[in-house]
């Protein structure tokens, strides 16, 4: 089986499934927490690739 890599942008940061508090659908602090610290790291340079959930399911 091979996988797909997503590799994590500021162009797709906002639209891309983060790896946290999975089986809620109500919007949660963490979660955008989480996304503007990885638009902060992301805008110092550092990368951050993921899993493709949609295409293992």
């Amino acid at each position: 089986m091979e996988f797909k890599f997503v590799t994590l942008t500021p162009d797709n940061l906002a639209s891309e499934h983060l790896s946290c508090i999975i089986r809620t659908k109500k919007a949660h602090p963490g979660v955008e927490a989480k996304r503007q610290w990885l638009a902060e790291r992301l805008s110092e340079g550092h990368i951050f690739r993921k899993l493709d959930a949609k295409e293992i399911r």
